[in-house]
């Protein structure tokens, strides 16, 4: 498979959006050995930003590696949404980096073919458990800026908080992951 390529400079901040074009996909990215600074969402620039680890490999007892199934790590963008983002690429001139695609258990079912010929439907048995998948390349050219690292955009991002909801008396209120 042929990679979409974007050159890059080490240490300069690197905004771009991602959009989940899917219907029943989830996309869980991450940038081995980089944090993925999320900035904003479908409802435009967030109140603050969110810092999105990179998404470990470990072990999956059976000598294999799969990704770390914590749903904290990494940058999960659902079907149909999106996400600005800013990474700060690190590394040599002629580097590569790649943002990755990973798996992370969320009830996925299949359908399989019965002993008797008829057709059944189950759980999945990778469910979780499938490599990561380069989906970006970033190549890192010459003219980076070193005094970069450690960036941070200036807070608040937006001039305009969200407005808050009204919620009917005796309603429980519920704050979703990763939103403010």
């Amino acid at each position: 498979m042929v990679l979409p390529r974007l050159k890059v400079r080490s240490g300069v901040p690197f905004r771009f959006r991602i959009i989940n074009p899917a219907n029943g996909r989830f996309m869980r990215l991450s940038d081995p050995g980089h944090t993925i600074y999320q900035i904003g969402s479908d409802g435009g620039l967030l109140d603050e930003i969110v810092a999105r680890p990179p998404v470990p490999l470990i072990d999956d007892g059976a000598g294999g590696l799969i990704s770390d199934p914590d749903p904290a790590k990494g940058l999960l963008v659902t079907p149909s949404e999106r996400a600005d983002v800013v990474l700060i690429p690190e590394g040599d001139p002629g580097d590569d980096l790649y943002v990755e695609w990973h798996d992370f258990p969320m009830g996925r079912h299949q359908t399989f073919l019965n002993p008797g010929g008829t057709i059944g439907f189950g759980h999945a048995p990778d469910d979780g458990k499938r490599p990561p998948i380069p989906i970006l390349r970033l190549e890192i050219k010459p003219g980076g800026n070193p005094s970069a690292q450690g960036w941070y955009p200036i807070l608040p991002l937006r001039e305009d908080p969200i407005p808050a909801i009204d919620v009917p008396p005796g309603a429980e209120a519920r704050r979703a992951s990763g939103t403010s």
